[in-house]
């Protein structure tokens, strides 16, 4: 698990912070707002596929 959080990490995904012998991670500033947007659009556009495809038909 601690291979894939610094793969994250690196990716500029999640930011860390050691506290004592634990490291505490949590989503990098913006990370969240980007993917719900990403997912929005996604979302959006797979609604107008099934309206168009409703029209042709």
């Amino acid at each position: 698990m601690s291979h894939h959080l610094r793969k994250l990490r690196e990716a500029g995904l999640l930011t860390s912070e050691r506290r004592g012998t634990w490291v505490y991670y949590r989503p990098a500033p913006g990370v969240l707002a980007s993917l719900g947007a990403f997912l929005a659009d996604t979302g959006n556009a797979g609604k107008e596929e099934v309206s168009l495809a409703a029209q042709a038909s």
